[in-house]
C-alpha cells in the first residue's frame, strides 16, 4: 500500500508503515475493526427506529448516517491525540535518525489516516446493508463530515501528542490517557457537532442541501491549509519535548 504513493516522500512512507502495523497488531486496533459492524447495526436498527419524523432537515436514515460518520471518526481519537503511546524506548529512534520532526509527524498521521479510512469504509458498507443508501447528498456529506472530523482531531493531536504523552500497552484494549486529552476529546467533539453538523443541517433546513457538501469541503480544504502551515510547528515542538517523551514513554 505505501509503495503506491510514490510522491509521499519514502520517510514519510516508513514512518505511516511503521504506524499502521502497529495499529493493525494491537488488540485496541483489532478491536475497532471487529466492533465497528456491531456498532453500526446498533445505530442503524436502534437509534434509527425511533426516529420517525425528518429532525433538522435529514430524514430518518439520513440524519443517523450522518451522525454516525461524525461518531466514527473518534475512533482514531485515541491515536492521534497520544500519537506516540506504543514507541516505549523506541521513541528515541526517531530523533537519532536524519529525519526532519515535520516528517515524523505526517508519517504518524498518514498511518492513523489509513487506518481510519478502513474503518469509514467499514461504516459505510455495513450501514447501507442495514439500513439502504441514503440520500445522495447526504451520503457524501456524511463522508465529507467524517474527514472533515478526523483533520479537525489531527490538527489537535499533533500538538497534544508530544505535550503530554502517555505510554500505552499494545497488547491492552483500554486506554488511559492525561486529563488534557480528554478535555480535548470532548472539545474536539462538541466543535465538530456545531460546525460539521451545521454545515450539514442548516443548509438542508432553509432548503438548499446541496450546499452541505460544498460547505465541508470548504472545511476540509480550510484544515488542509492550517495543518500544513502548523506542521512545522507540531515538528519542532517534538523536538523541543524531546527529553520529556522519552521520560515519559519509559516503561
Amino acid at each position: 500500500t505505501m509503495e503506491r504513493l510514490s510522491i509521499v516522500p519514502v520517510q514519510v512512507r516508513a514512518i505511516a508503515s511503521k504506524e499502521l502495523r502497529y495499529l493493525l497488531r494491537s488488540t485496541s486496533g483489532k478491536f475497532n475493526i471487529v466492533i465497528m459492524p456491531v456498532f453500526v447495526i446498533a445505530m442503524a436498527l436502534l437509534v434509527a427506529r425511533d426516529l420517525d419524523q425528518p429532525f433538522l432537515g435529514l430524514d430518518r436514515v439520513s440524519l443517523v448516517f450522518v451522525g454516525l460518520m461524525i461518531y466514527c471518526s473518534m475512533f482514531s481519537n485515541n491515536y492521534l491525540f497520544n500519537a506516540y503511546a506504543w514507541e516505549g524506548d523506541g521513541v528515541q529512534s526517531f530523533f537519532l535518525s536524519p529525519v526532519e520532526p515535520e516528517k515524523i509527524v505526517l508519517g504518524k498521521n498518514l498511518g492513523v489516516w489509513i487506518y481510519t479510512l478502513v474503518l469509514g469504509l467499514e461504516g459505510v458498507i455495513v450501514f447501507c446493508l442495514i439500513s439502504g443508501v441514503p440520500q445522495t447528498f447526504a451520503v457524501v456529506g456524511g463522508c465529507l463530515a467524517f474527514v472533515a472530523a478526523v483533520g479537525s482531531a489531527t490538527i489537535v493531536g499533533n500538538f497534544l501528542s508530544p505535550a503530554v504523552p502517555v505510554p500505552r500497552d499494545i497488547s491492552s484494549v483500554t486506554n488511559s490517557p492525561s486529563q488534557t486529552a480528554v478535555l480535548a476529546t470532548f472539545g474536539v467533539l462538541i466543535a465538530n457537532a456545531i460546525v460539521i453538523g451545521g454545515s450539514i443541517s442548516i443548509p438542508t433546513i432553509i432548503g438548499t442541501a446541496w450546499l452541505g457538501p460544498l460547505i465541508l469541503l470548504v472545511l476540509i480544504t480550510i484544515e488542509l491549509v492550517v495543518d500544513s502551515m502548523l506542521l512545522r510547528s507540531a515538528g519542532r515542538l517534538l523536538e523541543n519535548r524531546r527529553v520529556s517523551l522519552v521520560e515519559a514513554l519509559q516503561v
